[in-house]
């Protein structure tokens, strides 16, 4: 079942019980700890109780009947479910604090292992602070109203039961006066529901939005400081800061509102019960003083744990708004799925065939439109066109990050959505324009694909693409340290341990999407020989801009608009006098875009 999708959605839904229900199956694992705690509550709830009676009986017994050994023995039974009690409360919160880590542990390791498989058209269409926040102040919320949460408003619950009970045992008439708040208390908690409903459903989209413009901030801090936006930057995060802290007030606001509320029926409560309870006590009523004395605790223990419930009612509404966004994520499906019983891909030769192929990444907007090519085992087939023609989107495809909406992929003449995607992206490799690395060892990074290789296989690995010699000229070779996205090392030493990690797993294809558009010329020489070594026996896809990169390509593959509208080997395509030709005269080294629209092919060949 899904359940909503986007914040708009979350922010108009109302309580769905069956949300409620998929956060308690967070407990089901924990249930001994979580059953041990609930009786610790219990017993906790027996001890409030039998308290008041206690000194009900040690003023109209004790006291009053001059009874100092029953006074005596009174004293010490209160003081030992005093102790008991305090001792209990520190178990259950112990056993209650080592369940709610565990369940921050399943919801955050759950989160993280859908998100994990979820194809990139998901990606496309959500911020990063947005899902940041689900597994920080969401998963923090849930994981309160989980444990203490629970556990506390049934403890709650019957106590208040048991109060309401005992009150009606001892003298009906001040039970009577005692509850008479209660329809004022009710109307309250039906006002205050949907006042924190909204509150906190505003808080949550609020956070998302700040976490969205934070990480947004840092991975731009290099652009912000070339253009000095600083101050600007500054101003939109303190606009969006600002309304979030507006928003945390506001919902406080409604949740501090239920304790002086709950303050004021108390006292209108005890004060008709010494009215009431008085003038019985000193009519002719049977009603003792210790009877009015231990209503007055009652009232205390009444309506503490309602003044609880109240609070615990705001963070179940937190939660269910921090719920209805986490199963949202948990719910949603990949968009690129192995078909049931899908076998794993056999080792690939290298073959490669896009037959008649369309795609689209928003309805009715397409991408590509029926491209079809073929490259033989070991062949070098580059891609060239303006930006947003369809080259890194043939590239997707081929990794399946994406599934085609018309046509078909082959490899090896088997269509590639039809065996599992991890045995296919086993065996094909991906140099991205924008080489990620992560926070760890160089070591780390080379082997992220294949974390067994050896020592001497990562070693001739670096070799092939002349990056053992500068790793060794580091203080710690290959344990050195390069920080998130590789920050200590240079675009060409970052590229370089991408083409490295992509020799180490030994792919049959190579996609190479703009590998070198972003070093200088020096780079670029020594980059271009390392790709000359990591394309031999392999059938390589690719994509580049510069002239270098593709001029000794088997094939080269022009495209515009998603189509292919010219197609041979370099010298052919300079011959012919077309798009290619005037790529060549340029040098390749500016954009395809900016050539005039009468050079562009409209019709593949």
């Amino acid at each position: 079942m899904i359940y909503y999708r986007t914040e708009d959605d979350v922010e108009r839904a109302g309580f769905n019980s069956g949300i409620a229900l998929r956060l308690l199956s967070f407990l089901t694992p924990y249930r001994r700890r979580a059953l041990g705690a609930g009786f610790l509550a219990l017993g906790i709830t027996g001890m409030n109780l039998v308290q008041p009676v206690l000194v009900k009986l040690a003023i109209d017994e004790g006291i009053a009947g001059e009874n100092f050994t029953l006074l005596s023995v009174l004293s010490v039974i209160y003081l030992a479910t005093t102790a008991g009690g305090s001792l209990a409360i520190g178990l259950q919160t112990w056993l209650l604090a080592q369940v709610g880590q565990k369940v921050l542990y399943d919801i955050r390791t759950r989160l993280f292992k859908r998100m994990q498989s979820l194809s990139l058209a998901f990606f496309d269409t959500r911020n990063t602070g947005s899902l940041i926040s689900r597994f920080t102040s969401d998963v923090n919320s849930l994981n309160e109203v989980l444990t203490e949460g629970v556990v506390g408003t049934i403890t709650d619950l019957i106590l208040i039961v048991g109060i309401v009970a005992v009150m009606f045992a001892l003298s009906w008439q001040l039970a009577l006066v005692t509850l008479v708040v209660l329809p004022l208390l009710l109307i309250g908690a039906a006002v205050f529901e949907v006042q924190a409903l909204r509150s906190y459903r505003k808080v949550r989209r609020l956070v998302s939005e700040t976490n969205a413009n934070l990480a947004e901030s840092i991975l731009g801090v290099k652009i912000t400081q070339a253009f000095s936006r600083e101050s600007e930057n500054s101003a939109l995060f303190y606009g969006v800061s600002e309304r979030e802290l507006q928003a945390h007030k506001r919902s406080r606001m409604v949740g501090v509102t239920v304790i002086p509320g709950v303050d004021l029926l108390t006292a209108i409560a005890v004060g008709l019960v010494l009215w009431v309870g008085g003038r019985l006590v000193l009519g002719d009523s049977m009603l003792e003083l210790g009877t009015v004395t231990a209503f007055l605790l009652y009232i205390e223990r009444l309506f503490q744990p309602v003044q609880e419930l109240g609070m615990r009612f705001d963070l179940l509404q937190s939660a269910m708004a921090s719920g209805e966004r986490i199963f949202g994520l948990l719910d949603e499906e990949p968009k690129v799925k192995d078909q049931p019983d899908a076998p794993a891909m056999p080792a690939i030769e290298g073959q490669v065939r896009f037959g008649d192929v369309s795609f689209e990444y928003v309805k009715d907007q397409p991408v590509l439109r029926n491209v079809s090519f073929e490259a033989a085992r070991g062949e070098t087939i580059a891609l060239v066109g303006a930006t947003g023609s369809g080259k890194t989107t043939i590239a997707n495809l081929l990794h399946r990050f994406y599934d085609v909406t018309g046509g078909r992929i082959e490899i090896d003449g088997i269509d590639i959505r039809s065996v599992e995607q991890a045995s296919l992206r086993a065996q094909v490799g991906l140099v991205l324009q924008e080489p990620f690395l992560f926070s760890g060892s160089i070591r780390d990074n080379l082997t992220f694909g294949r974390p067994d290789a050896s020592d001497e296989e990562v070693i001739s690995a670096a070799k092939v693409v002349n990056l053992h010699e500068q790793v060794m000229d580091m203080d710690f070779g290959y344990d050195t340290v390069v920080h998130e996205r590789g920050a200590r090392l240079s675009v060409g030493q970052r590229q370089l341990v991408s083409f490295a990690r992509a020799v180490l797993n030994d792919p049959k294809i190579l996609i190479l999407d703009e590998a070198t558009s972003n070093v200088d010329t020096q780079t670029e020489a020594v980059i271009q020989k390392a790709l000359e070594r990591l394309m031999r026996g392999r059938t390589s896809i690719v994509i580049a801009h510069r002239l270098s990169t593709v001029r000794n390509a088997d094939q080269i593959i022009v495209m515009d608009h998603g189509r292919i509208v010219e197609r041979g080997s370099h010298d052919q395509l300079v011959d012919a006098g077309g798009y290619y030709e005037r790529l060549y005269r340029l040098g390749f080294s500016v954009d395809e875009a900016d050539l005039d629209e009468d050079l562009v092919p409209q019709s593949s060949t």
